[in-house]
């Protein structure tokens, strides 16, 4: 069910290829800041790098993943995959859209590193390499969202430079399908 879920949404932020996303339906955003977001998801990228070891698929709690988890993933990785411009990056600061907070993220990506890190197979990809990206990801957007409004353009650029929306919808199967396998009844 996570999987199907996951292609559906995957499919649907794909929508031709287009970055823009001004033609999707608006929600309500989140966007808790701190005096410093980046610190927050560094922090909890480091915790899950440090603290935090894969556990084999017949031990792993997948209790530990809630379902509010896992529409806090969906939604992060929608919104960070599409970002290319600073209007887009001002949305998700001016809560216009999506329901992302970095810290957030940030502790769901640490409770997926647990669940499926170090279960990497040659059809689906590396889940460490992919959440790698998304923690790289979320801190490059945690520091945009605490920078000037507009974003500076070197942030931008930095940030559009891990990939187009393709390539940073692609770090979710690596992460999904191992997921719907370990735990099966998820979502």
């Amino acid at each position: 069910m996570l999987v199907a879920g996951c292609v559906s949404l995957t499919l649907a932020g794909c929508g031709g290829g287009d970055d823009d996303t001004s033609q999707s339906t608006p929600a309500r955003a989140t966007v808790e800041q701190t005096a410093d977001p980046s610190s927050d998801a560094s922090s909890a990228a480091s915790a899950a790098s440090d603290s935090e070891q894969a556990e084999p698929a017949g031990d792993a709690d997948c209790s530990s993943l809630s379902d509010d988890d896992i529409a806090q993933y969906l939604i992060a990785t929608q919104l960070l995959a599409q970002v290319s411009t600073a209007e887009q990056v001002a949305s998700i600061r001016d809560q216009t859209v999506g329901n992302y907070v970095p810290a957030d993220f940030a502790a769901v990506l640490v409770k997926l590193r647990a669940l499926v890190g170090g279960s990497a197979n040659e059809v689906f990809g590396d889940p460490d390499a992919a959440l790698d990206s998304w923690e790289q990801a979320n801190t490059k957007m945690a520091a945009m969202l605490a920078a000037a409004d507009p974003t500076p353009q070197e942030m931008l650029d930095d940030y559009v430079a891990l990939g187009d929306v393709a390539t940073k919808l692609g770090w979710q199967l690596p992460i999904n399908a191992p997921l719907s396998e370990i735990c099966p009844d998820l979502g």
